[in-house]
């Protein structure tokens, strides 16, 4: 099952994310996005399974920090992450998926 790990203002996805891991992981991502300082970086290496589930929830977790007035970053991103994030016209709204930090 999939997680979010905590250091400092970095929230780590340790796994893939399931369509039905997603309601309770938004939550709980929201959350922490709530309770670390900005800028917050989310750490999306741990998804290596692309699925829009994932996207939706970067969106989410986005819009959280942005109506508390932080920033956020998104890192890790993997290359077939970042590809459907292309194909589904968001990479501009994800800091982060533009470039330069990806994997696998």
């Amino acid at each position: 099952m999939s997680g979010i790990r905590v250091e400092g203002s970095r929230l780590t996805v340790t796994d893939n994310v399931t369509p039905e891991q997603v309601l309770p992981l938004r939550t709980r991502g929201e959350e922490l996005v709530a309770q670390v300082p900005s800028p917050v970086v989310i750490d999306l290496a741990g998804v290596t399974e692309p699925h829009t589930v994932v996207l939706s929830l970067a969106l989410c977790w986005m819009r959280a920090a942005q109506a508390q007035g932080k920033t956020v970053e998104f890192v890790g991103a993997g290359r077939s992450l970042q590809a459907l994030a292309a194909l589904g016209g968001v990479t501009d709204l994800l800091p982060g998926f533009a470039g330069g930090h990806e994997q696998g």
